[in-house]
């Protein structure tokens, strides 16, 4: 642009009472964290909060119970979408955890990950009247779990698909909905598989169960294929096809649904293609399935568009590029608890792209996915401190044409310093806001970055990222150039500014956080 369901279950609970300052627990500093919780064996989350007006002690040490909890699942699907970026991965990884970005950071059960065994610990400083709350799992336990769950799904799985195919011959139209809903279990063993493939690495249980998730998933994809209602020529056919497979794997279910623009593979970037085949399918979707679609009404994060429009759940799409085609992907989730109601995948072949004139990536794809897996490097979480960011179409893969006019908006928890950097589409890096204090006066407020933005050439993907911290930022080299202050340092260079702080003492390491909406821009032609 240019400027003009945390599931909590067998959970080991510690609940400390008041103590004097110096009898706090070694988990409260980073030091005594690292030391109780190292990170090579343990995923760990932090939450704080001082005890507001009107709010009782277990008041907050239940609402910071909650954001840890939340907070180290989100931390899980950072890492998991970090290998799912750098493998290409095709599983439900790709949608799923896009699905994050419209629960709440606070809710206990909005997730769609179970984590048996994670361990809670909470403290209350009654000196300074701040709650804390610690949760932790050990990483081994993650991908056995996982893996233990993906292999039970397969088992169901297989009986399933050999009565869906026996249907095919006498009744292919219940062989269609049979097939639909294996393929939803499928996608529900290898959101599993990608927990076990990142957190239990070279264990060849899981490298086997793995193999029988791709052989079941290859012919429930050829049983799909051969069963269709009408044979894939046009993006359009495309779309009738998924909605149909849709409607028939979520049964009797008829959801209020969203339907944002696709993305690439398992990136938060969109593309031309992406756009009009999340068009389509909004209208496709009601025809096949009777869910109605609703529309945004509001620009904000992702959970309060849901929530202001009404939706029950959200259809979320992504593609990959194939010799033979592209490869689209769909799944439905669950607003409440984000589970997975349904999933449809279908292939257009290339020929028909061609046709079409659309293409299924931005135009500097290769440079804003090695963007993407820089951000992944040293990635803040597990922090307690908590940054919204998003744009005037929100913060799920949104898409801005030529001439629309762009506006930045950010929330935030506690009075903090705030960056912001926008990555554009032709390589520079913009420094938008340089270490602006937002006060107490601004916390759980929106905040609209002051300016707009007007979308003009070169367009594809960019990102904006922005951080916060409670104490200032190191400064960045910068040069003026057509009125903005661009970056001249790396995007390493510049990220271990914004994040490191190494010289800080890790017993008052500040508090940080970050937030990055990737936003696509194109000619709109």
């Amino acid at each position: 642009m240019h400027r003009a369901a945390v599931v909590a279950c067998a959970c080991v609970l510690v609940t400390l009472l008041p103590l004097a300052a110096e009898d706090a627990p070694p988990w409260i500093t980073g030091a005594g964290r690292a030391k109780a919780y190292p990170d090579a064996v343990w995923l760990v989350s932090l939450a704080n909060e001082r005890v507001a007006k009107g709010r009782d002690r277990d008041k907050c040490l239940e609402i910071v119970t909650a954001a840890s909890q939340a907070e180290l699942a989100r931390s899980i699907r950072v890492r998991i979408e970090a290998e799912s970026e750098s493998r290409q991965s095709e599983t439900t990884t790709a949608t799923a955890s896009r699905c994050d970005s419209y629960f709440s950071h606070r809710s206990k059960t909005r997730s769609d990950l179970t984590l048996v065994g994670r361990r809670l610990e909470t403290w209350f400083d009654a000196r300074t009247d701040t709650a804390y709350a610690l949760s932790a799992i050990e990483r081994a336990a993650v991908g056995e779990q996982a893996r233990e769950r993906a292999a039970a799904v397969l088992t169901a799985v297989h009986a399933a698909s050999d009565a869906a195919k026996a249907a095919e011959t006498n009744h292919p139209a219940d062989a269609l909905v049979q097939w639909g809903r294996v393929l939803t279990q499928i996608q529900i063993a290898e959101s599993d598989l990608s927990l076990a493939l990142i957190f239990g690495r070279n264990d060849p249980a899981t490298a086997e169960v793995a193999k029988r998730c791709q052989a079941i998933h290859a012919r429930t994809g050829e049983a799909l294929a051969r069963l269709a209602e009408r044979p894939v020529t046009t993006v359009d056919d495309l779309a009738f096809v998924l909605a149909a497979q849709l409607g028939r794997a979520a049964g009797a279910v008829k959801p209020k649904v969203l339907v944002p623009p696709c993305t690439v593979a398992s990136s938060r970037l969109s593309s031309p293609l992406g756009r009009y085949l999340g068009q389509a399918l909004a209208t496709q979707v009601p025809a096949a399935s009777g869910w109605p679609v609703v529309t945004t009404i509001m620009p904000g994060p992702a959970r309060d568009v849901a929530a202001a429009a009404g939706a029950d759940a959200v259809v979320l799409g992504a593609t990959w590029e194939r010799p033979e085609g592209v490869r689209v992907l769909v799944t439905v989730h669950d607003l409440k608890d984000g589970r997975l109601l349904a999933t449809a995948e279908a292939t257009l072949p290339a020929a028909a792209l061609v046709k079409a004139g659309l293409s299924a990536a931005p135009q500097n794809v290769a440079a804003a996915l090695a963007d993407q897996q820089q951000f992944r490097r040293d990635e803040v979480v597990g922090g307690a401190l908590r940054l919204e960011l998003w744009t005037s179409k929100g913060d799920d893969a949104p898409v801005f044409l030529a001439g629309e006019t762009a506006r930045i908006f950010v929330r935030v928890d506690r009075p903090v310093h705030l960056r912001i950097v926008d990555h554009l589409s032709d390589g520079r890096r913009v420094l938008l806001i340089d270490d602006l204090y937002l006060d107490e006066s601004k916390v759980n407020l929106v905040y609209q970055i002051p300016g707009e933005f007007e979308v003009s050439a070169p367009f594809g993907a960019e990102t904006i990222q922005a951080n916060a911290s409670t104490i200032a930022f190191p400064r960045l080299e910068t040069r003026q150039e057509d009125g903005y202050a661009v970056i001249t340092e790396s995007l390493a260079s510049a990220n271990a500014k914004t994040r490191g702080f190494k010289k800080v003492d890790p017993a008052t390491k500040p508090e940080q956080a970050e937030a990055r909406v990737v936003v696509t821009t194109m000619d709109g032609k």
